[in-house]
């Protein structure tokens, strides 16, 4: 017996760039439109794995390490990243939620050798949100708290209390 289908995303809004069009700047709509698909789910989160290498001290040698990001729009991202070197395991776990921030790096994975909060760590924290919040563009979206302005073309301006 056929099913009918089921909407993948029932509830969820999805992306209509023409309802931003007296909403926004001419540049802030193209970009939208360029970056999200007509018809999309609009995502309130991204994860993103990646890897490189890292260097846990000034003159020491690169680690080769592996990272997963998750980044809720306008409100928190998590990172946390493994490196290891022979017997030697780093793992360091950045996060920022309602104003506040960690950093934390533990030797072979339990051992805490470092920690980090306060003032000055959240405020980077925050700027850290805004600019990896390019990788979930509905994050600048209206209803995100965030405005917008200008009114070029090719220009506008985004303000991220």
């Amino acid at each position: 017996m056929n099913q009918p289908l089921r909407a993948q995303h029932p509830g969820v809004p999805r992306f209509e760039p023409g309802a931003l069009a007296g909403e926004l700047p001419p540049a802030a709509v193209s970009y939208f439109s360029f970056s999200i698909q007509p018809g999309t789910p609009l995502a309130g989160t991204a994860e993103i794995v990646f890897a490189g290498r890292v260097r846990l001290k000034p003159g020491t040698g690169w680690l080769p390490f592996q990272a997963t990001e998750t980044i809720h729009a306008g409100r928190s991202f998590r990172v946390t990243a493994r490196a290891r070197r022979g017997p030697l395991t780093a793992v360091v776990a950045d996060s920022y939620r309602a104003g506040q921030a960690r950093s934390q790096v533990r030797a072979f994975g339990v051992i805490p050798v470092r920690v980090r909060r306060g003032a000055d760590l959240a405020r980077s924290a925050r700027g850290r949100l805004v600019a990896e919040s390019v990788w979930l563009p509905p994050a600048f979206l209206p209803g995100h708290r965030v405005r917008w302005s200008g009114g070029s073309r090719d220009t506008a301006r985004l303000t991220v209390p």
